[in-house]
């Protein structure tokens, strides 16, 4: 493709609904075409958003972090000109289904001495959702130490 033309938009918010609950947002819009065919660019999502809630709290005076995370995203549509047996140029399209991501992380930290460590537990993609359109292995567990020199 020679040139292409993107318009698009993109809102964030963040409120803090309670001292330590926070919840963040964010909306975009994305029209990407080819200017020579008119067409949208493949693997282009007109339409995402996402949605964190986070509650930083404290268990004991000891704090931890716990934040619930979604990605829901419109499809994604591949559009292409093939020229069938006569010479005629046209348009397939076809279309993933629209999709939601979520995530849960818990995080941990612990004080030794003057140092920091942190101990982090993580479930990504927690309704294994998967498409043909989607490169996801599916749900994931994921867990970590992080140690901080001071």
């Amino acid at each position: 493709m020679s040139s292409s033309t993107l318009q698009g938009i993109d809102f964030n918010i963040s409120y803090v609904l309670l001292r330590q609950l926070v919840l963040k947002s964010t909306y975009s819009y994305c029209d990407a075409r080819d200017n020579s065919t008119g067409l949208q660019l493949t693997s282009n999502v007109k339409h995402s958003a996402t949605f964190a809630l986070t509650w930083n709290g404290k268990v004991v005076q000891s704090p931890f972090s716990l934040q619930f995370t979604g990605r829901l995203t419109s499809p994604i549509l591949n559009e292409y000109m093939e020229t069938d047996e006569e010479g005629i140029d046209r348009t397939i399209s076809n279309s993933s289904k629209s999709y939601n991501i979520w995530k849960a992380t818990f995080i941990k930290p612990f004080r030794i001495n003057a140092h920091l460590l942190e101990f982090t537990f993580k479930c990504d993609n927690i309704f294994n959702f998967s498409d043909v359109y989607f490169t996801n292995p599916g749900r994931q567990y994921l867990a970590g130490l992080r140690y901080k020199f001071r």
